[in-house]
Protein backbone atom coordinates (compact mmCIF):
# COMPACT_ATOMS: atom_id res chain seq x y z
CA UNK A 1 0.00 0.00 0.00
CA UNK A 2 1.09 3.74 -0.80
CA UNK A 3 2.45 6.41 1.92
CA UNK A 4 -1.07 8.63 0.32
CA UNK A 5 -3.29 5.52 0.42
CA UNK A 6 -1.70 4.80 3.99
CA UNK A 7 -2.55 8.45 5.10
CA UNK A 8 -5.74 8.63 3.63
CA UNK A 9 -6.99 5.78 5.24
CA UNK A 10 -5.45 6.93 8.86
CA UNK A 11 -7.20 10.07 7.96
CA UNK A 12 -10.76 8.35 7.60
CA UNK A 13 -10.03 6.20 10.63
CA UNK A 14 -9.01 9.68 12.63
CA UNK A 15 -12.10 10.90 11.47
CA UNK A 16 -14.14 8.47 11.78
CA UNK A 17 -13.09 8.07 15.27
CA UNK A 18 -13.45 12.03 16.29
CA UNK A 19 -17.25 12.13 15.33
CA UNK A 20 -18.05 8.95 16.80
CA UNK A 21 -16.25 10.27 20.33
CA UNK A 22 -17.48 13.74 20.02
CA UNK A 23 -21.29 12.53 19.66
CA UNK A 24 -21.17 9.37 21.53
CA UNK A 25 -19.59 11.21 24.67
CA UNK A 26 -21.28 14.41 24.69
CA UNK A 27 -24.91 12.42 24.93
CA UNK A 28 -24.18 10.20 27.95
CA UNK A 29 -22.23 13.42 29.29
CA UNK A 30 -25.01 15.85 28.71
CA UNK A 31 -27.36 13.54 31.02
CA UNK A 32 -25.19 13.71 33.73
CA UNK A 33 -24.55 17.06 34.24
CA UNK A 34 -28.18 17.89 33.61
CA UNK A 35 -29.42 15.38 36.50
CA UNK A 36 -26.66 16.55 39.00
CA UNK A 37 -27.34 19.64 38.28
CA UNK A 38 -30.68 19.23 39.03
CA UNK A 39 -30.24 17.12 42.55
CA UNK A 40 -27.82 19.79 43.05
CA UNK A 41 -30.16 22.62 43.05
CA UNK A 42 -32.43 23.62 45.81
CA UNK A 43 -35.03 24.75 44.66
CA UNK A 44 -35.96 21.78 42.58
CA UNK A 45 -37.95 20.64 45.47
CA UNK A 46 -37.42 16.95 44.43
CA UNK A 47 -39.32 14.19 45.53
CA UNK A 48 -37.23 11.25 46.82
CA UNK A 49 -38.56 9.47 44.06
CA UNK A 50 -37.47 11.95 41.63
CA UNK A 51 -33.90 11.54 42.97
CA UNK A 52 -34.02 7.88 42.60
CA UNK A 53 -34.85 8.00 39.28
CA UNK A 54 -32.31 11.22 38.38
CA UNK A 55 -29.20 8.78 40.04
CA UNK A 56 -30.45 5.75 38.20
CA UNK A 57 -30.05 8.37 35.13
CA UNK A 58 -26.47 9.19 36.42
CA UNK A 59 -25.28 5.63 36.16
CA UNK A 60 -27.00 4.48 33.33
CA UNK A 61 -24.93 7.41 31.17
CA UNK A 62 -21.51 6.97 33.22
CA UNK A 63 -22.10 3.17 32.14
CA UNK A 64 -22.40 3.87 29.06
CA UNK A 65 -19.67 6.22 28.77
CA UNK A 66 -17.29 3.61 30.40
CA UNK A 67 -18.49 1.05 28.21
CA UNK A 68 -17.44 3.44 24.98
CA UNK A 69 -13.65 4.31 26.95
CA UNK A 70 -13.16 0.41 27.04
CA UNK A 71 -14.20 -0.61 23.75
CA UNK A 72 -11.59 2.07 22.04
CA UNK A 73 -9.29 0.79 24.52
CA UNK A 74 -9.89 -2.64 24.11
CA UNK A 75 -9.39 -2.35 19.73
CA UNK A 76 -6.42 -0.02 20.85
CA UNK A 77 -4.74 -3.18 22.40
CA UNK A 78 -6.20 -5.61 19.54
CA UNK A 79 -4.80 -4.40 16.79
CA UNK A 80 -1.62 -3.49 18.37
CA UNK A 81 -0.65 -6.91 19.23
CA UNK A 82 -0.43 -6.32 22.62
CA UNK A 83 -2.85 -8.64 24.37
CA UNK A 84 -1.83 -11.99 25.99
CA UNK A 85 -4.21 -14.87 25.61
CA UNK A 86 -4.41 -16.33 28.87
CA UNK A 87 -6.24 -19.66 28.37
CA UNK A 88 -8.25 -21.22 30.61
CA UNK A 89 -10.85 -24.27 31.06
CA UNK A 90 -13.82 -22.09 31.18
CA UNK A 91 -18.04 -23.11 32.04
CA UNK A 92 -19.62 -20.52 29.14
CA UNK A 93 -22.50 -20.60 31.93
CA UNK A 94 -20.13 -18.53 33.84
CA UNK A 95 -19.06 -16.11 31.14
CA UNK A 96 -22.54 -15.59 30.42
CA UNK A 97 -23.81 -15.25 33.65
CA UNK A 98 -20.89 -12.55 34.59
CA UNK A 99 -21.52 -10.90 31.27
CA UNK A 100 -25.25 -10.40 31.82
CA UNK A 101 -24.30 -8.38 34.75
CA UNK A 102 -22.44 -6.09 32.97
CA UNK A 103 -24.95 -4.75 31.07
CA UNK A 104 -27.05 -2.59 33.14
CA UNK A 105 -29.34 -2.08 30.08
CA UNK A 106 -30.73 -6.03 30.18
CA UNK A 107 -32.78 -5.21 32.96
CA UNK A 108 -35.61 -3.98 30.39
CA UNK A 109 -35.24 -7.14 28.33
CA UNK A 110 -36.14 -10.63 28.97
CA UNK A 111 -33.44 -12.87 28.95
CA UNK A 112 -33.81 -16.51 27.88
CA UNK A 113 -30.64 -19.10 28.14
CA UNK A 114 -30.96 -22.23 25.93
CA UNK A 115 -27.73 -23.94 27.09
CA UNK A 116 -27.52 -28.51 25.62
CA UNK A 117 -26.95 -30.41 29.01
CA UNK A 118 -23.34 -31.66 26.63
CA UNK A 119 -21.47 -28.35 26.96
CA UNK A 120 -17.72 -29.21 27.70
CA UNK A 121 -15.47 -26.97 29.06
CA UNK A 122 -14.43 -24.63 26.47
CA UNK A 123 -10.24 -23.53 26.47
CA UNK A 124 -10.64 -20.17 25.99
CA UNK A 125 -9.72 -16.50 27.99
CA UNK A 126 -12.51 -15.90 30.32
CA UNK A 127 -12.02 -12.53 30.39
CA UNK A 128 -11.91 -11.66 26.61
CA UNK A 129 -14.92 -14.27 25.71
CA UNK A 130 -16.74 -12.13 28.41
CA UNK A 131 -16.04 -9.09 26.64
CA UNK A 132 -17.83 -10.89 23.36
CA UNK A 133 -20.93 -11.53 25.29
CA UNK A 134 -20.83 -8.14 26.68
CA UNK A 135 -20.71 -6.46 23.62
CA UNK A 136 -23.39 -8.78 21.87
CA UNK A 137 -26.17 -8.27 24.55
CA UNK A 138 -25.27 -4.81 24.78
CA UNK A 139 -25.85 -4.29 21.08
CA UNK A 140 -29.24 -6.72 21.06
CA UNK A 141 -30.56 -4.59 23.69
CA UNK A 142 -29.73 -1.66 22.04
CA UNK A 143 -31.20 -2.33 18.93
CA UNK A 144 -34.54 -4.00 20.22
CA UNK A 145 -37.27 -2.44 22.29
CA UNK A 146 -37.90 -2.84 26.22
CA UNK A 147 -39.51 -5.44 27.33
CA UNK A 148 -38.06 -7.43 24.10
CA UNK A 149 -36.91 -11.07 24.28
CA UNK A 150 -32.97 -11.72 23.48
CA UNK A 151 -32.30 -15.27 23.73
CA UNK A 152 -28.87 -16.81 24.28
CA UNK A 153 -28.17 -20.08 22.93
CA UNK A 154 -25.32 -22.41 23.10
CA UNK A 155 -25.09 -26.46 21.40
CA UNK A 156 -22.59 -28.52 21.04
CA UNK A 157 -22.11 -29.50 17.53
CA UNK A 158 -19.48 -32.22 16.57
CA UNK A 159 -16.39 -30.74 18.17
CA UNK A 160 -17.31 -27.16 17.60
CA UNK A 161 -19.04 -24.57 20.24
CA UNK A 162 -22.48 -22.99 18.60
CA UNK A 163 -23.31 -20.09 20.15
CA UNK A 164 -26.76 -17.74 18.70
CA UNK A 165 -27.40 -14.29 20.53
CA UNK A 166 -30.71 -13.60 19.14
CA UNK A 167 -32.93 -10.35 19.11
CA UNK A 168 -36.46 -9.38 18.29
CA UNK A 169 -35.04 -5.89 17.43
CA UNK A 170 -34.74 -3.95 13.85
CA UNK A 171 -32.49 -6.70 11.57
CA UNK A 172 -30.42 -5.68 8.99
CA UNK A 173 -30.75 -5.36 5.59
CA UNK A 174 -28.90 -7.53 3.70
CA UNK A 175 -26.47 -5.12 1.99
CA UNK A 176 -25.19 -4.65 5.59
CA UNK A 177 -24.59 -7.73 6.98
CA UNK A 178 -21.08 -8.23 5.65
CA UNK A 179 -20.30 -4.37 7.36
CA UNK A 180 -21.33 -4.72 10.36
CA UNK A 181 -18.07 -6.34 11.67
CA UNK A 182 -16.18 -3.37 10.20
CA UNK A 183 -14.54 -0.90 12.76
CA UNK A 184 -16.39 2.16 13.33
CA UNK A 185 -19.19 0.81 11.22
CA UNK A 186 -23.42 2.02 12.44
CA UNK A 187 -26.02 0.87 10.34
CA UNK A 188 -27.78 3.25 8.84
CA UNK A 189 -30.76 3.00 11.13
CA UNK A 190 -28.64 3.54 14.06
CA UNK A 191 -29.10 7.37 13.89
CA UNK A 192 -30.37 7.81 17.36
CA UNK A 193 -28.29 4.91 18.78
CA UNK A 194 -25.08 5.70 20.94
CA UNK A 195 -22.59 3.22 20.37
CA UNK A 196 -18.81 3.99 18.43
CA UNK A 197 -19.66 0.87 16.17
CA UNK A 198 -16.62 -1.05 17.87
CA UNK A 199 -18.82 -3.97 19.71
CA UNK A 200 -18.91 -6.13 16.84
CA UNK A 201 -15.30 -5.91 15.26
CA UNK A 202 -13.99 -6.83 18.74
CA UNK A 203 -15.96 -9.38 18.91
CA UNK A 204 -14.68 -10.64 15.82
CA UNK A 205 -11.48 -9.80 16.83
CA UNK A 206 -11.67 -12.08 19.44
CA UNK A 207 -13.50 -15.12 17.99
CA UNK A 208 -10.75 -14.94 15.26
CA UNK A 209 -7.93 -14.87 18.16
CA UNK A 210 -9.32 -18.13 19.39
CA UNK A 211 -9.49 -20.20 16.01
CA UNK A 212 -13.27 -19.17 15.87
CA UNK A 213 -16.08 -17.83 13.54
CA UNK A 214 -18.70 -15.14 13.73
CA UNK A 215 -21.70 -13.77 11.24
CA UNK A 216 -24.78 -12.24 11.37
CA UNK A 217 -28.48 -13.61 9.67
CA UNK A 218 -31.50 -12.17 10.05
CA UNK A 219 -34.11 -14.45 12.37
CA UNK A 220 -37.94 -15.34 12.80
CA UNK A 221 -38.58 -12.56 14.56
CA UNK A 222 -36.98 -10.25 12.26
CA UNK A 223 -34.41 -9.55 14.66
CA UNK A 224 -30.59 -9.84 13.90
CA UNK A 225 -28.81 -13.37 15.39
CA UNK A 226 -25.41 -13.40 16.05
CA UNK A 227 -23.72 -16.29 15.55
CA UNK A 228 -20.29 -18.05 17.04
CA UNK A 229 -18.65 -21.59 16.03
CA UNK A 230 -15.77 -22.25 18.50
CA UNK A 231 -13.39 -25.28 18.38
CA UNK A 232 -13.59 -27.55 21.43
CA UNK A 233 -10.97 -29.83 23.23
CA UNK A 234 -8.54 -28.61 21.14
CA UNK A 235 -6.23 -25.77 22.33
CA UNK A 236 -5.71 -23.08 19.76
CA UNK A 237 -1.90 -22.35 18.54
CA UNK A 238 -1.78 -18.90 18.28
CA UNK A 239 1.79 -17.58 16.69
CA UNK A 240 2.65 -15.20 19.35
CA UNK A 241 0.36 -15.80 21.87
CA UNK A 242 0.21 -17.33 25.39
CA UNK A 243 -0.74 -21.04 26.31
Amino acid sequence: MSEAKVLEESQKLYNALFNSISHDLRTPLTAIIGSSSTIENEEAALSETDKTELVKNINKSAFRMLKIVNNLLDMARIESGQINLKYEWCDIEDIIGVAVKQVNIMEERQLEINLDDNIPLIWVDFSLMELVFVNLLDNAAKYSKPQSKITVSVKNETGELFVMVSDEGTGIPDEESSKIFEKFYRMKIADNIQGTGLGLSICKAIIELHAGKIWADKNAKNGLTIKILLPLHVQPQIMGKET
